[in-house]
């Protein structure tokens, strides 16, 4: 799992990109669901040229712009708090994730776990709104109706769409309690076929492999 955020000094940096990549590890207990939508895909070129036709167009986009980055920091940040508290304490971090995903108000104490919530919906706010000025179904209305359904779940943190958006796939922080619930909630999901995909987390980030 990626983070990106704005560049700062001492960060592993890509030659002409004016953001960092770095590593996010999941605490242990959440757990990562993609589920591919067969909806036909999305063109991600063109998306992405018309994301940047906005860009350079429409003179409030670099405030949009910081804000997004701004949540991903905060996602980055809440996560990391959150893995510390899990090694700090794994008792009181199991409680925690037990009462997310019974519906049960969370311990004071769980403040990052709340942040972490906070912090990824409004990221999804964000990016919706960027497809809303830009034209692009970043977050398609069909996706918007799955998602909201989604974050409805107990044990459900925080969900969205993956990489540039559009019609491809569907992602959901969940409790692993929870996970089973989520599966069977896509899977049953009238408006879009979703299937629920075999894959699991990677905690490095970007990863440049050379031969």
């Amino acid at each position: 799992m990626a983070s990106v955020v704005k560049p700062k000094r001492g960060s592993p940096e890509i030659e002409g990109w004016d953001f960092s990549i770095n590593g996010l590890e999941l605490p242990p207990g959440i757990v990562m669901l993609v589920g591919d939508i067969n909806f036909g895909g999305s063109n991600t070129p063109s998306m992405v040229s018309m994301v940047n036709k906005w860009k350079a167009e429409d003179e409030q986009s670099p405030l949009l712009i910081e804000h997004l980055c701004d949540c991903n920091s905060r996602v980055s940040q809440a996560m990391k708090q959150c893995l510390q508290l899990s090694k700090a304490n794994p008792d009181f971090w199991r409680k925690c994730l037990s009462s997310l995903s019974n519906g049960e108000e969370l311990p004071k104490a769980a403040d990052c776990l709340e942040d972490l919530k906070l912090a990824l919906k409004h990221c999804r706010r964000q990016l919706k709104k960027m497809g809303t000025f830009a034209s692009v179904p970043i977050e398609p209305d069909e996706q918007t109706a799955l998602l909201n359904m989604t974050e409805r779940i107990q044990g459900v943190i925080g969900c969205g769409v993956p990489g540039a958006g559009g019609y491809d796939a569907a992602f959901a922080l969940v409790t692993s309690e929870s996970a089973v619930v989520v599966e069977k909630a896509w899977e049953s999901w009238e408006d879009l076929n979703v299937c629920v995909l075999p894959i699991d987390q990677d905690g490095r980030g970007l990863v440049q492999e050379f031969e």
